[in-house]
């Protein structure tokens, strides 16, 4: 319970014995028998044994909590399965009509699909079965899991339903291992969301990821199922959930204008890190919530407009912090062509030296870029990376009309500053 009992995980042999779209075909007894007894069909000495003794390392074993499974099969003879156990001593009990370990119990129309992402589209996958069933396929909903957490939270009872001894529940939350690792009780786990020591336990497979946790201290709990493969979004949605349920949050807000101060519609805000997003309506309006304590870095898109990212901005729970910004038209233009021809010819040349020479009004490819507002530079012109204009651009414009080199390069600075 503690995963420390040398039993491994060999998933050449498991992954054989999935069954797409179905219960599995072999009972948990017999998985167990043939896979952890020497001569058994699934036996591997070298893939289903850590090469260390009992109680000496820490490695998470999931067809160990199988064998936890078969064990209460093997102790309570009264039932069929585990799966019976668990249907008439917690499930029935709490109220948890649409939880079950088995396709075969439930309503298939009712169970979400799991899907994987291979970069571009969400491909949809089996449901599927597998013999260590005990380790992590029980179907169930946010509410039903909740009935059970909220058991666990009030030391095994919930109503007039007890399904654990509260000495129990305190067994499980204690660290067993310290040495070998200072998180797992009985397999329940203590972790960090934000600055909450929560327990608790999560799960992942084929285009499924789960996490559910309690937080004592403020006797909340978090639930969150998703039909899709790991991501660092699950995570982040835990955290704000704690956030919500243990006061009030941090809002950032503001407006998104243009340079000529018209408001712009449908700009994409983001904070970095603690990911929240919202875009801005046809009022250039855009809020934030659901935020924690901290500094965030706010980024702000649109097709339209150079990308901005406000660093540093401080978010205080209840309150409100206004960012308002100002987004700018990118510069569009033709490296070297001075007089806005759309190429690079010989009455650039003659135009940038005149300007130089006389200091005439700037042409149309004057550009005004972010973050430096108001201010400007020939842009164009500026041939040789140095985000300036002077005499070495008009040599080196000249010196590409006439030999091919050197390479036209622009400003990596938009606009240089200074």
């Amino acid at each position: 319970m503690s995963h420390v009992s040398s039993i491994d995980d060999c998933w050449d042999t498991l992954l054989e014995l999935e069954t797409p779209g179905e219960d599995p075909l072999i009972p948990l007894s017999e998985f167990v028998e043939e896979y952890l007894v020497p001569g058994g069909i699934y036996y591997n000495s070298s893939c289903n044994w850590r090469n260390s003794q009992p109680e000496t390392e820490y490695h998470y074993s999931n067809v160990g909590a199988a064998l936890l499974a078969y064990l209460v099969e093997e102790i309570s003879p009264n039932y069929n399965s585990f799966s019976q156990y668990c249907n008439e001593n917690i499930f029935d009990p709490l109220g948890m009509d649409e939880t079950a370990w088995f396709l075969s119990e439930l309503n298939i129309d009712n169970l979400a699909v799991p899907y994987h992402w291979n970069g571009y589209n969400q491909i949809r996958l089996d449901h599927l079965g597998y013999p260590w069933y005990p380790s992590g396929f029980l179907r169930s909903n946010t509410p039903e899991l909740a009935r059970h957490l909220i058991a666990f939270m009030q030391g095994g009872q919930i109503d007039d339903t007890r399904i654990l001894e509260a000495s129990t529940v305190e067994l499980m939350t204690t660290i067993q291992y310290p040495d070998l690792n200072d998180t797992y009780g009985l397999i329940w786990y203590w972790t960090y969301f934000g600055h909450r020591a929560v327990w608790g336990h999560g799960g992942m497979y084929s285009g499924i990821e789960t996490r559910m946790f309690f937080y004592p201290e403020e006797n909340t709990g978090v639930i969150v199922l998703t039909n899709g493969e790991p991501s660092y979004a699950l995570s982040a949605m835990v955290a704000h959930l704690f956030e919500y349920a243990g006061g009030p949050s941090g809002i950032v807000a503001g407006v998104v204008t243009d340079q000529d101060s018209n408001p712009i519609d449908n700009a994409y805000v983001k904070t970095i890190g603690f990911t929240r997003m919202d875009y801005s309506n046809p009022d250039g309006e855009y809020t934030i919530g659901g935020l924690i304590t901290g500094t965030y870095d706010v980024r702000f898109r649109h097709p339209d407009y150079v990308e901005i990212t406000v660093e540093d901005v401080s978010i205080t729970l209840g309150e409100i912090t206004y960012v308002n910004i100002m987004m700018q038209s990118p510069c569009d233009y033709v490296i070297g062509d001075f007089n806005n021809s759309g190429a690079l010819n010989i009455s650039d040349i003659i135009d940038s030296f005149s300007k130089l020479k006389t200091g005439s009004p700037d042409p149309g490819m004057v550009c005004e870029c972010p973050p430096y507002s108001g201010e400007e530079w020939a842009a164009a012109m500026d041939v040789n990376s140095s985000c300036g204009f002077n005499v070495a651009d008009v040599i080196s414009a000249f010196s590409k009309l006439k030999t091919g080199e050197p390479e036209l390069v622009p400003c990596e600075d938009c606009p240089p500053e200074g």
